[in-house]
């Protein structure tokens, strides 16, 4: 970490929506799991836990059943997902930096002001380029024990 005195911060959708997925992974037999059953067993309210759900649903990430037995399964086995994945799921609006008005003010020279604007976006996005990389180096089934994803090892759905 740096020296700043907190962390940078990743909403907390990102963590819950990695905690889904891995979650999904180690379900028996890969059975659907209900957003109610996800919700309590992760102690946190459905209602928000269903937002999550949904951008990982349209990330193509889990799939959705509404049938009778139906809920959430994984869209493709744990080892195709990154932490990227997730991430650009769940806090996919990308990044932007706009430089304000009081960059200009403090270089007079307008040209000038727009050279360091300029630097300045290319060096946050590069930045945010390899964050991103970085994110798509680890796999989420490197979270998981060997060989316990593949079939499933818990049954999330049994009291």
């Amino acid at each position: 970490m740096t020296e700043r005195d907190e962390p940078v911060k990743i909403n907390r959708s990102v963590e819950q929506g990695v905690l889904v997925l891995l979650m999904l992974a180690l379900q028996k037999d890969h059975e659907p799991v209900t957003s109610q059953v996800l919700a309590r067993r992760m102690g946190v309210s459905d209602s928000y836990l269903k937002k999550t759900l949904r951008k990982l649903v349209v990330a193509e990430l889990v799939e959705s059943s509404a049938a009778r037995g139906g809920g959430f399964t994984l869209a493709r086995p744990i080892d195709q997902i990154t932490l990227a994945d997730a991430y650009e799921a769940l806090e996919g609006d990308g990044f932007s930096f706009r430089a304000s008005s009081q960059t200009a003010a403090l270089f007079p020279d307008a040209e000038h002001a727009e050279r360091s604007v300029e630097a300045i976006q290319e060096t946050f996005e590069a930045g945010y380029q390899a964050f991103l990389d970085k994110l798509a180096e680890r796999r989420l089934s490197d979270l998981l024990k060997d060989d316990v994803w593949q079939h499933g090892a818990i049954d999330w759905n049994a009291e």
